[in-house]
């Protein structure tokens, strides 16, 4: 319930991310005339966003409720929805206004709040982290600039590149659906990983992702920046001749034993047209009562 977001704000008091939000967003109004400082814009947006009001015109009734308004730190109106009291909080245009004015040097000085807080979160620097990367539809509603039809989601949509390590967010980059997986994603690596070396030079950082991270560009980067990575290969027809003997073992175990039954090998492998370079692959054989099922990730 709406409630909850007076725990919200016990637990950004202690993390500081509207404060620090705050001061990397630059803020040209003259506060003289301000109504609406800039963190309690903040503080209304982000806290709508996690109570389930996704869209900025969700405030024009949303300033009026008691919930929100203790949030952002002002006292309750006696009366619901009086707006002579001077207590609502800043209206859906307002909320707008301030949206359209974030650039990209914002949103990167925002990133950087966001790996601060996770870096923080560390009594001390762990020998090893892995970095999860993902993509994923946010789809568009109505006629919005940039939208792409995505066959794969089968609509019109963005395709946001998130990292993760654990349950801390550290990247959400939004992006168009017509790139791929990884579009941008060799410079957002080498951001990330500049970031956390400068603070942990020993940690082992490990890149986890689906086949579309199985590009030249990062696996390259990668290899000469002492970054590991473990990523899913799409099959071919090589590399399902590859494991075929271990197909038939798998297949003839499972014949004995029943349910799902693998075997791995360990191989080296390189494109014809794009790898500059041989790679490790993992082939696993699996096999059930469906029948065969290989699968396939590159490391190095």
């Amino acid at each position: 319930s709406d409630g909850g977001l007076l725990l919200l704000r016990e637990i950004d008091r202690r993390l500081d991310l509207v404060r620090r939000s705050d001061q990397a967003i630059p803020d040209p109004r003259n506060p003289l005339t301000t109504a609406h400082p800039q963190a309690e814009l903040l503080t209304s947006r982000i806290f709508g966003i996690a109570a389930g009001y996704e869209d900025a015109n969700d405030h024009q009734n949303q300033r009026h409720e008691p919930a929100f308004q203790v949030a952002a730190g002002r006292t309750p109106a006696q009366n619901d929805y009086s707006e002579d009291q001077h207590n609502p909080l800043a209206s859906c245009s307002t909320h707008s206004r301030f949206e359209n004015r974030v650039d990209c040097k914002t949103i990167f000085a925002m990133h950087e709040i966001l790996l601060d807080t996770f870096l923080d979160s560390f009594d001390e620097p762990p020998q090893e982290i892995i970095l999860d990367y993902d993509a994923t539809d946010d789809t568009v509603h109505g006629n919005q600039d940039r939208r792409h039809f995505n066959g794969f989601y089968d609509s019109y949509c963005f395709l946001p590149l998130y990292v993760f390590c654990g349950d801390q967010i550290l990247v959400s980059y939004l992006r168009p659906s017509s790139v791929g997986a990884a579009h941008h994603a060799p410079a957002v690596t080498k951001l990330l990983t500049g970031k956390i070396r400068s603070r942990w030079p020993e940690v082992r950082i490990i890149l986890r992702g689906d086949s579309g991270y199985a590009v030249e560009r990062l696996m390259r980067w990668c290899d000469k920046n002492d970054v590991n990575y473990v990523f899913g290969l799409q099959k071919n027809n090589v590399l399902v001749r590859e494991i075929a003997c271990e197909m038939t073992r798998a297949r003839i175990r499972q014949a004995y034993l029943g349910g799902k039954q693998a075997c791995f090998k360990w191989f080296r492998y390189r494109t014809t047209k794009s790898w500059d370079r041989h790679r490790w692959v993992i082939g696993k054989a699996e096999y059930s009562g469906k029948g065969p099922n290989p699968r396939f990730v590159v490391t190095n």
